[in-house]
C-alpha cells in the first residue's frame, strides 16, 4: 500500500530537493509529529517505510501512510496507526501438549515463530510427523485469537541403528553413545546429542548425517559412520640445561603408545615410559573397558612404577568398577594402594625416604564433552577424585606411628572457549590435597613439567598440597596447527614432621603445532620463574613432539 501511494506522487516532486519530512499521526494517536529531513523522493519513501515496519514489529501490523501535503519544503505524511494485536492461543484438544506462550505482540514473522515452537514442544512428545495449521479469527478490541489444529498422527519410536557395513562399535554400545534405545519415543535431540557425544569421544567420525527410515510406528537410522584413528604413538624429546654440570645439557623423554576400541566397546590401554631426570624413570598402564556385556557398568585399572636410580621406588595400583550415565560422564569406584621402598642401607628416616604403605578406597566422578579431539575449539572436562584409607610403615622405622588414617582429594578441569574468529582460549586448573599425621617425603605428590606447570623440571616438585592454572590462546590456522601462548602459575607446599614450605612457581611460553600426512610434530618453549630469584637460561625448557595416528 505505501509503495502505490508513494508511487503516486514520487512524479510530482523534484528528482532532487532538500525537504523536511513530518510524520503526522492520526488523532488519538500515541506517537509524536516526526520532522526528518530528506534530499529526495526515494530517501523520503524509504524513511517512511522504516516507520511503518517500527510500527508493525510493535504489533501495529495494520498501520499505513494514508494522506499527503507538500508546503513550503515540507512533506506531511500522515499515519495511520490502527490497533494492536497480540497472539492469544486458543483451547484446543492437544493444546495441554504445548506450552506457548498466552499472549505477545503480532508481528510479521510471529506465524513462523508460533509454528516453529509448537513442533518443537510435539516432537519432544515423540510426535515426530506432526503438523499444525494456525487459523487467525478476530474478535473483539485488540485482541487476536489463533486456533491451532493439529495434526499429530502416530507415536513414533527408534527401532534400530545402523553404521555401515564395518562393525565399528558393538550395537548395544552404541546405543549407549547416542541414546537411540529400541522402543524409545522418537526426539530430534537424540540424534543431536549422539553426534556430540560420538564425536566428543573421539572413537567414530560422526560428522555424517544419519538417514531416517520410517516403517509404521517405527523408525530405522541409517547412520554412515566412519572408524576415527583412535590408536595412538606419541614421543616427546625435551632439552634443557643440566643445573648440576656446567656447559652441559639435560635430555628427558616420554614415549606413549594407546590403543582404543580395538573390539568395539570403546575400551583403552595406553603404556607410557618417561625419563624425568637423570637416572629416574616411570612407567605407566592404564587400561579400562567401559561397557562390560554391552551394559554401563565397565572396570578400570592402572599401574605405575617410579624409581630413582637404585636407591628409591615406589609402586602404585588402582582398580575398580565404573558405570557410565551417559557418553559424556562416568562414576567409578576403586581401590588404591601404594608401596614406597627404600633400598637396604639407602633409608634415611631424617629426609623421609623410608618404606611406606597405603591402603585407600575411593570415589572418581567426570564429565567431559569436546566437540573435534583433532582440533579442539569448544569443549570443557570436570574431575573430581577423592579416596581415604589407612598408612603402614616397616616395623621400628617411625617408631609407634602405624595404621594412620590418610585422605586425598583431587579436582581437575578444562574449558575451551572460541574468543574471536580462529582464536581459541584454554584455560586448567589444578588441585591436590593429601592429608595426614607423619608424611614422608617418599608418600609425597610430584609434579611439574610439560603436563603441569610448563617452565618446571619433569616431576621435580613434591608437595602435599598445590593448586595450579594453566592459561592458554591459541590461533587454529588448519585442523590439527595452531600456534600457541601460555602463562601457567602455581603455589604448592608442603607439611612433613617439622618441615613446612610453600612457593610459587610461574612458567610462559610459546609453541606450535602443525598436521602433516605424516603425523603431528609440535615444538614448545617453557621459562620458568620462581618469584624472587634469578630468571635466566638455566630455567628454559625445549619440547620436541611427535603424534601418529592410525
Amino acid at each position: 500500500m505505501t509503495r502505490l501511494f508513494l508511487g503516486l506522487w514520487a512524479g510530482l516532486l523534484p528528482l532532487s530537493l532538500s525537504a523536511q519530512l513530518v510524520l503526522a499521526p492520526m488523532p488519538n494517536s500515541q506517537w509524536p509529529k516526526r520532522p526528518l529531513s530528506f534530499s529526495d523522493t526515494i530517501e523520503a519513501h524509504t524513511k517512511i517505510r522504516q516507520r511503518l515496519e517500527q510500527l508493525q514489529r510493535r504489533g501495529y501490523i495494520l498501520s499505513s501512510a494514508d494522506s499527503l501535503k507538500f508546503a513550503n519544503d515540507t512533506l506531511w505524511v500522515q499515519l495511520h496507526q490502527g490497533k494492536k494485536w497480540k497472539w492469544v492461543l486458543a483451547e484446543s484438544q492437544q493444546s495441554n501438549l504445548l506450552d506457548l506462550p498466552q499472549s505477545l505482540p503480532l508481528t510479521p514473522n510471529s506465524w513462523t515463530a508460533i509454528k516453529e515452537k509448537a513442533l518443537e514442544e510435539l516432537h519432544a512428545y515423540g510426535y515426530a510427523g506432526a503438523r499444525i495449521s494456525l487459523r487467525p479469527k478476530q474478535e473483539e478490541g485488540q485482541t487476536l485469537v489463533i486456533e491451532v489444529g493439529l495434526d499429530l498422527g502416530p507415536a513414533l519410536v527408534w527401532d534400530s541403528i545402523t553404521a555401515g557395513t564395518e562393525r565399528i562399535l558393538a550395537p548395544r554400545v552404541l546405543q549407549h553413545f547416542s541414546g537411540l534405545y529400541p522402543n524409545r519415543p522418537v526426539q530430534h535431540r537424540h540424534l543431536k546429542e549422539g553426534v556430540r557425544s560420538l564425536s566428543s569421544a573421539g572413537l567414530l567420525d560422526a560428522g555424517r548425517t544419519p538417514r531416517l527410515l520410517q516403517r509404521g510406528t517405527k523408525v530405522d537410522v541409517d547412520w554412515p559412520l566412519k572408524k576415527a584413528r583412535t590408536n595412538r604413538f606419541s614421543g616427546i624429546l625435551g632439552m634443557m640445561p643440566d643445573n648440576n654440570q656446567t656447559g652441559g645439557f639435560l635430555l628427558t623423554g616420554e614415549l606413549d603408545l594407546a590403543l582404543e576400541n580395538t573390539f568395539g566397546y570403546a575400551e583403552r590401554l595406553n603404556v607410557s615410559w618417561q625419563r624425568l631426570q637423570t637416572a629416574t624413570q616411570q612407567l605407566k598402564i592404564e587400561a579400562s573397558w567401559p561397557y562390560l556385556f554391552g551394559s554401563r557398568l565397565g572396570c578400570m585399572g592402572d599401574f605405575k612404577l617410579f624409581r630413582i636410580d637404585s636407591a628409591f621406588s615406589q609402586l602404585e595400583g588402582k582398580a575398580g568398577l565404573s558405570w557410565k550415565p551417559s557418553g559424556f560422564s562416568l562414576i567409578s569406584g576403586f581401590f588404591h594402594i601404594r608401596q614406597s621402598l627404600a633400598a637396604p642401607g639407602a633409608e634415611n628416616p631424617s629426609a623421609g625416604w623410608l618404606d611406606a604403605s597405603a591402603l585407600s578406597v575411593g570415589l572418581q566422578w567426570e564429565k567431559r564433552a569436546i566437540d573435534d579431539p583433532i582440533t579442539p575449539r569448544k569443549g570443557y572436562r570436570i574431575r573430581a577424585i577423592g579416596s581415604t584409607g589407612n598408612r603402614e610403615f616397616r616395623p621400628d622405622t617411625v617408631g609407634n606411628l602405624n595404621n594412620v588414617l590418610v585422605s586425598e582429594l583431587e579436582l581437575d578441569g578444562f574449558i575451551l572457549q572460541p574468543i574471536y574468529k580462529q582464536w581459541i582460549c584454554y584455560v586448567r586448573g589444578h588441585g591436590y590435597w593429601l592429608n595426614s599425621a607423619g608424611l614422608l617425603r617418599s608418600e609425597t605428590r610430584r609434579f611439574g613439567g610439560l603436563h603441569s606447570l610448563r617452565g618446571v623440571d619433569e616431576e621435580s616438585l613434591y608437595a602435599t598440597w598445590f593448586g595450579y592454572l594453566n592459561t592458554e590462546i591459541r590461533f587454529i590456522f588448519d585442523r590439527g596447527s595452531w600456534f600457541h601462548f601460555f602463562a601457567d602459575a602455581g603455589r604448592y607446599g608442603r607439611e612433613l614432621g617439622n618441615e613446612t614450605q610453600s612457593e610459587w612457581q610461574i612458567g610462559t611460553g610459546l609453541g606450535l603445532t602443525f598436521l602433516t600426512p605424516a603425523g603431528s610434530f609440535s615444538v614448545v618453549y617453557a621459562l620458568g620463574i620462581t618469584p624472587g630469584t634469578q630468571t635466566g637460561f638455566g630455567q628454559s625448557k625445549i619440547h620436541l613432539g611427535y603424534q601418529a595416528r592410525w
